[in-house]
């Protein structure tokens, strides 16, 4: 835990708790519903293109009833929630960046309006959309990539519908600026997204692969088209209905005419580019995409888009001309409309959008908290969409993660990237899977492996009415282990296996049985009784602060691995670290004493913080309107500034010429024009 870099989604968190007066509990409430409110506020400011309110209207009500959000609240889809509530502040940013503005009806015959755009504007605009990607990265990691694919897909839309490449062009290069800022804005945390397994943090543990598929492809979602297409991703009635609103998308480009049919072909891209992602994807690729509800949100925008179109284009192109094949159309997706948002309204009626009253973590109470036999950790193995924790690939389809003791916290919503004892873990629990080990509780002692959970049902995605099926042949495998108690209970929403091998995360070795730390390997672990000789130390202490206990003559294990940062001094003698069973951290101790464990933060991390809250504020600082212009004009307005030279000084006489001749003029004193005749 303390060689983790802190995510910067934990800092933003406790920053936003302030607001809160640190009420937890409002503050989730407010991260829900408002993410909600900033969805319609994004797509009404989006939709301010259209010089009518009846267009408008029309994009904020499909955005607000397309039956999305309620699918990914009915399912615990946190993450896809805020890119539904970013999507349309990502396309208004880009497409103002990119000097594409509204215009007036009179100016219809054009195929777009654009704008010139001032550097230091766009530099701002830029800085807005920085700062957007960051806080989203932050809880998405996958964010900064739909920026940029929104981006490209505008782009070449604008291409298709005849469209300057410069505008194009600013576009992709603001998203491609806005992404690389977003992502250096979260280190060192986002560093932990690159290498091994960073892909599994961005697109999750992928699905189980078939039998008999080719080498080195994923296994598919198994959701079908027609979820996809009404965003059946949760819990809903009536979801099919939602299909309607793809009607418009098809229709608008048909009846729209001038900028209208620009904005509709750029729609109906969004919706056939990331509904086609999300299809692909369903059905397996050789590289996993994110979540569906990622992909799908600006298939929701573009919905909205196609809406606005329809509405703008009935008025000035359906209605304005004479009567043919356009009016029926533009009727029949007034329709499409007005039924495609029944499956929304729908699901906002009770004003719970479905979402489950009991989830897997309310329930995990049961569990000791700070136990006097010593502190410990819970392993979770099985459907890694049932998990309350990200987690990391065992194989596809299942997943494991490691959390510990007591209430969840926001630290285990950001796993980073495996150390090295934690893949060492994941290495026994294919072991375990594989029943090539009958002493798996022995293999996880040394990691303070207490609790093993398979979830079974999490009240969202799976719940006990219709629970997803247990990995095949786990329970099987946990059952027939030695060191595994026989499970404590099988309830309905997981099974619990306790390791009666286990040693506490902080433990201490007296006299011969410390020679047991100093042992390694799978033979040798298998032959230890290690739980009976291991006395816990320090029970319920904070892991980021300086730990004291009484130590005596033997060895201190802790279960993090080896970290020259780690430091044990006893009786004023520091101590070095050195591997305990192979894998942790043990101290050999000669005479026993006050001891003191801490860990020492490196100064490079200092220097990293630093700048990246200099980024945050600089970032913050181009989102601002403040420039020095506007502050020399306030300072003169106040008089603090010198009143400078006037150009032309009325002290002389000023030459008039009154035809051929020329005659002097001086004004007299406070006046400020004269008339001559």
């Amino acid at each position: 835990g303390a060689t983790t870099p802190v995510p910067t989604g934990v800092a933003l968190t406790a920053l936003a708790s302030t607001v809160t007066l640190f009420h937890m509990g409002l503050l989730h409430t407010v991260s829900v519903i408002g993410l909600l409110v900033i969805g319609y506020i994004g797509i009404w400011r989006l939709a301010g293109l259209f010089p009518t309110a009846r267009a408008r209207i029309a994009a904020l009500v499909v955005y607000a009833a397309v039956p999305l959000p309620s699918q990914l609240l009915s399912s615990g889809r946190w993450g896809a929630l805020v890119c539904y509530a970013t999507s349309p502040w990502v396309v208004h940013l880009l497409r103002r960046s990119a000097g594409i503005e509204s215009f007036d009806v009179a100016d219809s015959d054009r195929a777009d309006g654009y704008t010139r755009i001032p550097p230091r504007r766009r530099l701002r605009m830029l800085c807005q959309l920085a700062l957007l990607t960051a806080v989203s990265f932050a809880f998405v990691p996958s964010f900064a990539l739909l920026v940029v694919a929104i981006a490209v897909v505008l782009a070449l839309s604008t291409l298709l519908a005849g469209g300057p490449w410069r505008s194009a062009l600013i576009m992709v290069s603001i998203a491609v600026a806005a992404a690389v800022l977003g992502v250096v804005a979260n280190l060192p945390w986002a560093s932990s997204l690159f290498g091994q397994n960073g892909w599994d943090l961005i697109a999750g543990v992928p699905s189980p692969v078939a039998d008999g598929s080719p080498a080195g492809t994923v296994g598919s979602r198994g959701l079908g088209v027609t979820r996809l297409a009404s965003f059946g991703l949760g819990n809903g009635q009536f979801g099919l209905l939602a299909i309607a609103l793809y009607l418009p998308v098809v229709i608008a480009p048909l009846v729209a005419r001038s900028w209208r049919l620009t904005w509709s072909i750029r729609a109906a891209s969004l919706v056939v580019a990331f509904g086609w992602l999300a299809v692909l994807d369903d059905r397996g690729l050789k590289v996993r995409l994110p979540e569906p509800g990622v992909l799908l949100a600006p298939v929701a925008v573009g919905l909205a888009l196609s809406a606005a179109c329809i509405a703008a284009a009935f008025q000035d192109d359906v209605l304005a001309g004479s009567f043919g094949w356009r009016q029926p159309l533009g009727l029949l997706s007034a329709a499409a409309i007005a039924i495609g948002v029944l499956p929304g309204l729908a699901a906002v009626s009770s004003g719970r959008w479905r979402m489950p009253t009991l989830t897997l973590t309310s329930v995990l109470g049961q569990f000791p908290e700070n136990p006097p036999e010593g502190d410990y950790r819970i392993l979770w193995i099985g459907d890694p969409d049932v998990m309350p924790v990200p987690a990391w690939t065992l194989r596809p389809g299942i997943g494991y993660a490691i959390t510990d003791d007591g209430p969840l916290t926001q630290y285990e919503a950001w796993p980073g990237r495996p150390s090295k004892a934690e893949a060492e873990v994941g290495a026994v629990v294919k072991q375990l899977a594989a029943e090539s080990t009958l002493r798996g509780g022995r293999l996880l002692a040394p990691y303070a492996i207490r609790y093993i959970v398979v979830p079974v049902a999490d009240g969202a995605v799976s719940t006990t009415d219709r629970p997803r099926p247990l990995p095949n042949g786990l329970v099987d495998a946990l059952d027939d282990q030695l060191d595994f108690a026989t499970p404590l209970t099988r309830p309905l929403n997981f099974l619990v296996y306790e390791n009666i091998a286990w040693i506490p995360t902080r433990a201490q070795f007296a006299g011969a049985d410390a020679d047991a730390t100093r042992q390694a390997g799978v033979d040798s672990l298998a032959r230890l009784e290690l739980n009976s000789v291991a006395a816990p130390v320090a029970v319920g202490a904070a892991d980021n602060g300086a730990i004291q206990f009484d130590a005596v003559p033997g060895a201190v294990t802790v279960a993090t691995p080896v970290d020259q940062l780690w430091s044990l001094d006893v009786g004023g003698q520091n101590l070095s670290p050195r591997p305990a069973f192979g894998a942790t951290t043990g101290y050999d101790i000669a005479s026993g004493g006050p001891a003191t464990l801490q860990y020492r933060t490196a100064s490079s991390r200092a220097l990293i913080l630093i700048g990246q809250m200099v980024l945050w504020l600089l970032l913050a600082l181009g989102v601002s309107r403040f420039d020095t212009t506007s502050l020399r004009r306030r300072r003169r307005r106040r008089g603090d500034v010198e009143p400078q030279t006037p150009l032309l000084s009325i002290d002389a006489p000023i030459p008039v010429s009154l035809g051929d001749e020329t005659v002097s003029w001086q004004p007299e004193a406070g006046h400020h024009q004269a008339s001559v005749e």
